[in-house]
């Protein structure tokens, strides 16, 4: 197997599922992982694909924002020119396990709730 990576990121838009010719189900879904170096926030897409039953039962929760935890290989590197003239790169990952964390509504409710029970 290749370099096994695990990502924590966030689905940039809605899952897609779909069927390999042979029947066996795939869902494909982009997530953004944030990195900061020398101060400087840089984002990491990943085209990632998740094969096997296990892909049909997770791809209706994989929704834009929905954090999630990605174990899986390498498979290619693109680049790709931004709109602001600088070079992006997407990685195309298949996934071995897939680990839903959250979603940014959920944590604002839960911060809005946790600020409400600090006392003044």
């Amino acid at each position: 197997m290749k370099d096994l990576h695990v990502l924590i990121g966030r689905l940039g838009k809605d899952s897609e599922m779909r069927y390999t010719p042979g029947g066996d189900p795939v869902v494909n879904f982009t997530i953004a992982v944030d990195v900061v170096e020398r101060g400087e926030k840089k984002t990491t897409w990943y085209n990632v694909s998740y094969f096997g039953k296990t892909a049909e039962k997770v791809a209706q929760y994989l929704t834009k924002g929905k954090q999630v935890q990605v174990i899986g290989a390498n498979q290619t590197i693109y680049a790709y020119d931004k709109a602001d003239g600088t070079k992006g790169f997407s990685l195309q990952l298949k996934a071995t396990d897939v680990t839903l964390l959250g979603d940014r509504q959920a944590e604002q409710t839960e911060q809005a709730e946790r600020a409400a029970d600090i006392p003044f």
